[in-house]
């Protein structure tokens, strides 16, 4: 388990009905009361298929290079670490900015997160990433982030500008 971001207070990796490592990181919901999913969690399945096969959720779906995978998306934007992009994620979910949200007709339980703006830090500095897309199941596990492919509003990372006093 990442013990830099940890679980919840109050519950453990039993309460996920997994073993160890399975969770990349956990956090309570930052969506308002009735939209939210009140604990959201990243997993992070490793050895679950063999080298040919892709896994369908998590970290392990979203940080690969196989077909599907947005590593390469995320390395485009300037995300260089799995590391990275769990800060980022985790970041966008409890946060309480602005967030649009949409049900896809086929999976109507998941939602579509489009964060407009998340700050996050990683290491020492401080990035603001713009324009990033979480879908989130109806029991809080993460199942794929990206960056937005929209190209009258791409997604964005830089570093946060120190404000002067």
């Amino acid at each position: 388990m990442n013990t830099r971001v940890g679980l919840p207070f109050g519950m453990t990796e039993a309460n996920f009905n997994s073993g160890s490592g399975y969770i990349a990181a956990a956090a309570y919901d930052g969506m308002r009361v009735g939209q939210g999913r009140l604990v959201v969690y990243l997993p992070n399945v490793t050895g679950q298929h063999g080298d040919t096969a892709r896994f369908g959720y998590g970290l392990q779906h979203i940080w690969t290079t196989r077909p599907g995978g947005h590593q390469n998306e995320w390395e485009t934007l300037g995300v260089t670490s799995s590391a990275m992009l769990t800060d980022l994620i985790m970041s966008a979910l409890v946060s309480h900015g602005p967030v649009d949200i949409t049900r896809d007709p086929a999976r109507p339980t998941n939602q579509r997160r489009n964060y407009a703006s998340i700050s996050f830090a990683y290491g020492s500095r401080t990035y603001v990433a713009t324009n990033v897309v979480i879908v989130v199941s109806d029991n809080g596990m993460v199942i794929t982030a990206y960056p937005s492919t929209n190209r009258r509003n791409p997604s964005t990372l830089s570093a946060a500008k120190e404000l002067k006093r």
